[in-house]
């Protein structure tokens, strides 16, 4: 769907609701980027070509490195792949990053979703948001409206949950770089 449609739907949902289009834009970027962001799961990568201990500019949309690879290697510098983990080191500090030695890195990372400009544009998420989206709208545009609306808490309520079904839909798609758990044996006494 794209922003018209989901304007249009927020507004089914809330039969009183009349959304102008600039405040429907608005409460779909505030969706998207405060109240879903990283769990969107968008992934960015970047492509650094490092000296020794020099600072390189790392790309302000990622927020979360998960996975570094060097110089086109099959195993990654740092993450983890089948279990094993990979410890490379590296430095991140005001939006720069360095490495110990010289090579050419590729950084996957999280970020966050592009905020829309037009309600022409669909969102930059996976299509299982958009119907949420819509949800969020209604109540947010009902708790503008009317602070003591008794619809909005309900479809707060219904967002919440919507939201939750479809994180856990999509957390098969979530890239595969965590340590397996480890469990401690107790000991006997």
């Amino acid at each position: 769907m794209n922003g018209t449609q989901i304007l249009a739907q927020a507004e089914l949902n809330a039969e009183d609701l009349e959304v102008d289009e600039a405040q429907g834009l608005a409460l779909i970027n505030e969706c998207l980027l405060q109240d879903i962001g990283l769990d969107a799961g968008i992934v960015a990568t970047q492509i650094i070509a490092a000296g020794t201990d020099t600072w390189q500019t790392l790309d302000d949309s990622i927020v979360d490195i998960f996975e570094i690879t060097k110089d086109g290697d099959t195993t990654p510098y740092f993450g983890s792949m089948y279990g094993e983990r990979y410890d490379g080191v590296y430095d991140v500090r005001d939006n720069m990053i360095r490495f110990p030695s010289s090579g050419t890195y590729t950084i996957y990372g999280h970020c966050l979703p592009d905020p829309m400009t037009s309600l022409s544009q669909t969102p930059g998420v996976n299509a299982l948001w958009h119907y949420p989206i819509s949800i969020y709208v209604a109540y947010r545009g009902l708790w503008i409206e009317d602070e003591d609306d008794v619809t909005a808490p309900m479809l707060q309520g219904k967002y919440r949950a919507l939201k939750e079904e479809v994180k856990s839909k999509l957390d098969v798609l979530k890239p595969t770089t965590r340590r397996p758990p480890v469990m401690k044996r107790r000991a006997w006494y």
